[in-house]
Protein backbone atom coordinates (compact mmCIF):
# COMPACT_ATOMS: atom_id res chain seq x y z
CA UNK A 1 0.00 0.00 0.00
CA UNK A 2 2.58 2.66 -0.97
CA UNK A 3 1.75 5.70 -3.04
CA UNK A 4 3.44 6.87 -6.12
CA UNK A 5 3.31 10.05 -8.44
CA UNK A 6 3.46 9.50 -12.65
CA UNK A 7 7.36 9.54 -12.31
CA UNK A 8 7.31 6.32 -9.90
CA UNK A 9 8.51 7.86 -7.26
CA UNK A 10 7.22 6.82 -3.90
CA UNK A 11 5.29 9.82 -1.96
CA UNK A 12 4.11 9.41 1.51
CA UNK A 13 5.93 6.43 2.40
CA UNK A 14 7.63 5.18 5.41
CA UNK A 15 10.19 2.72 5.42
CA UNK A 16 9.10 -0.53 7.46
CA UNK A 17 10.67 -3.67 8.17
CA UNK A 18 8.95 -6.87 9.49
CA UNK A 19 10.40 -8.66 12.58
CA UNK A 20 10.35 -12.32 14.06
CA UNK A 21 12.64 -14.79 15.17
CA UNK A 22 12.61 -18.61 15.19
CA UNK A 23 11.83 -21.00 17.87
CA UNK A 24 10.98 -24.36 18.29
CA UNK A 25 7.50 -25.54 17.64
CA UNK A 26 5.15 -26.45 20.67
CA UNK A 27 4.25 -30.04 19.25
CA UNK A 28 6.43 -31.06 16.80
CA UNK A 29 9.29 -29.41 18.20
CA UNK A 30 10.35 -28.34 14.33
CA UNK A 31 12.04 -24.85 13.85
CA UNK A 32 9.43 -22.23 13.10
CA UNK A 33 9.82 -18.86 11.81
CA UNK A 34 7.42 -16.92 13.79
CA UNK A 35 6.21 -12.91 12.64
CA UNK A 36 6.34 -10.32 15.75
CA UNK A 37 4.58 -7.80 13.25
CA UNK A 38 6.02 -4.77 11.27
CA UNK A 39 8.13 -1.83 12.94
CA UNK A 40 8.46 1.42 11.41
CA UNK A 41 12.53 2.83 11.26
CA UNK A 42 13.21 4.86 14.09
CA UNK A 43 9.88 4.03 15.89
CA UNK A 44 9.80 2.00 19.89
CA UNK A 45 6.91 0.13 19.21
CA UNK A 46 5.58 -2.60 17.02
CA UNK A 47 1.97 -2.84 16.13
CA UNK A 48 -0.34 -5.91 17.33
CA UNK A 49 -3.54 -7.50 15.95
CA UNK A 50 -4.94 -8.50 12.62
CA UNK A 51 -4.18 -5.02 10.83
CA UNK A 52 -0.35 -4.95 11.67
CA UNK A 53 -0.13 -8.55 10.79
CA UNK A 54 -1.86 -7.65 7.43
CA UNK A 55 0.47 -5.12 6.77
CA UNK A 56 3.71 -8.04 7.71
CA UNK A 57 1.52 -10.50 5.49
CA UNK A 58 1.31 -7.63 2.55
CA UNK A 59 5.35 -6.36 3.13
CA UNK A 60 6.63 -10.42 3.20
CA UNK A 61 4.86 -11.15 -0.07
CA UNK A 62 6.41 -8.06 -1.71
CA UNK A 63 9.83 -9.30 -1.19
CA UNK A 64 9.23 -13.31 -2.58
CA UNK A 65 8.93 -14.17 1.02
CA UNK A 66 5.92 -16.04 0.32
CA UNK A 67 6.80 -19.21 2.49
CA UNK A 68 6.55 -17.29 5.36
CA UNK A 69 3.64 -14.83 4.49
CA UNK A 70 1.83 -18.16 3.42
CA UNK A 71 2.04 -19.60 7.10
CA UNK A 72 0.71 -16.20 8.92
CA UNK A 73 -2.92 -17.23 8.56
CA UNK A 74 -5.84 -16.99 10.78
CA UNK A 75 -5.81 -18.93 13.75
CA UNK A 76 -9.49 -21.41 14.87
CA UNK A 77 -10.52 -22.22 18.16
CA UNK A 78 -11.48 -25.32 19.21
CA UNK A 79 -15.39 -24.35 18.36
CA UNK A 80 -14.46 -23.80 14.64
CA UNK A 81 -14.39 -19.66 15.36
CA UNK A 82 -11.75 -17.69 13.60
CA UNK A 83 -8.92 -16.16 15.51
CA UNK A 84 -6.16 -13.40 14.80
CA UNK A 85 -3.42 -13.78 11.77
CA UNK A 86 -0.74 -15.74 13.56
CA UNK A 87 2.40 -17.47 12.22
CA UNK A 88 1.84 -21.42 11.69
CA UNK A 89 4.35 -24.51 12.30
CA UNK A 90 5.21 -25.64 8.49
CA UNK A 91 5.57 -28.83 9.49
CA UNK A 92 2.52 -29.36 11.36
CA UNK A 93 0.73 -26.74 11.02
CA UNK A 94 -0.25 -25.60 14.18
CA UNK A 95 -0.41 -22.34 15.58
CA UNK A 96 2.43 -20.78 17.41
CA UNK A 97 -0.14 -18.22 19.75
CA UNK A 98 0.45 -14.79 19.47
CA UNK A 99 0.63 -14.08 23.28
CA UNK A 100 3.41 -16.48 23.10
CA UNK A 101 4.87 -14.81 20.39
CA UNK A 102 4.76 -11.54 21.24
CA UNK A 103 5.90 -11.97 24.89
CA UNK A 104 9.13 -13.54 23.73
CA UNK A 105 9.55 -10.35 21.56
CA UNK A 106 8.87 -8.46 24.47
CA UNK A 107 11.57 -10.03 26.78
CA UNK A 108 14.03 -10.03 24.22
CA UNK A 109 13.80 -6.28 23.80
CA UNK A 110 13.48 -5.86 27.45
CA UNK A 111 16.49 -8.04 28.21
CA UNK A 112 18.06 -6.47 24.98
CA UNK A 113 17.48 -2.51 26.46
CA UNK A 114 15.45 -1.85 23.13
CA UNK A 115 17.51 -2.90 20.78
CA UNK A 116 15.33 -4.28 17.75
CA UNK A 117 18.02 -5.71 16.02
CA UNK A 118 17.84 -8.58 18.98
CA UNK A 119 14.93 -9.61 16.66
CA UNK A 120 15.12 -10.98 13.08
CA UNK A 121 14.06 -8.64 9.83
CA UNK A 122 12.29 -10.60 7.99
CA UNK A 123 11.48 -8.10 4.80
CA UNK A 124 12.43 -4.17 4.49
CA UNK A 125 9.62 -2.64 2.49
CA UNK A 126 7.70 0.42 2.36
CA UNK A 127 4.05 1.35 3.85
CA UNK A 128 2.22 4.51 3.35
CA UNK A 129 2.79 7.11 5.98
CA UNK A 130 -1.00 8.39 6.70
CA UNK A 131 -1.99 4.40 6.75
CA UNK A 132 0.38 3.41 9.35
CA UNK A 133 -0.46 6.77 11.35
CA UNK A 134 -4.58 5.80 11.63
CA UNK A 135 -2.93 2.34 12.79
CA UNK A 136 -0.39 3.10 15.32
CA UNK A 137 -2.99 5.86 16.62
CA UNK A 138 -5.87 3.38 17.38
CA UNK A 139 -6.90 3.66 20.76
CA UNK A 140 -8.00 0.54 20.63
CA UNK A 141 -4.90 -1.32 18.97
CA UNK A 142 -2.37 -3.47 21.27
CA UNK A 143 1.57 -2.26 20.41
CA UNK A 144 4.80 -3.81 22.32
CA UNK A 145 6.52 -0.58 23.40
CA UNK A 146 10.27 -1.15 23.88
Amino acid sequence: MVVGDEGGSVVGAINVGVVGFRWGCWKCSETVQCVVGPYRYGDKLIPLGDPAMLIAREILNQVGKSDIAELLVPSRYANGTRGELASHCASCGVVQGNYYVQQRALESLVESDGNIEILDLLADGSYDEAAWSELVSDEYSSVIYF
